[in-house]
């Protein structure tokens, strides 16, 4: 499984924790992306065949939008994970308005 979390963790000798690169300041919302993205990406592995930080560096690809420049969209990563905040916001709002009913 894959988690953003804000502040400072720990990590265990089975939890890898990964930090953003020199520069990058991640927001909620785009660390929320980041967790969903990274979670597509190795969702193959298993108990059996578990995902190993050699796999990280050298196997698992991370396709993220990008500019027209190449950089990473970090506007387009927060806006669309902002976007899907605000439908489950809504659709937890509804269904509480249906369980009252």
């Amino acid at each position: 499984a894959t988690f953003y979390h804000e502040g400072p963790v720990f990590v265990g000798e089975t939890v890898m924790g990964l930090l953003p690169r020199s520069g990058v300041v991640l927001t909620r919302a785009t660390g929320l992306f980041l967790a969903a993205v990274i979670e597509a990406s190795v969702s193959h592995f298993t108990y059996e065949h578990k995902l190993k930080v050699s796999d990280m560096r050298e196997r698992i690809p991370i396709r993220l939008p990008a500019t027209s420049s190449g950089a990473p969209d970090w506007a387009y990563m927060e806006q669309t994970m902002r976007d899907v905040m605000a439908e489950r916001v809504d659709a937890l709002d509804s269904l509480q308005v249906l369980a009252r009913v």
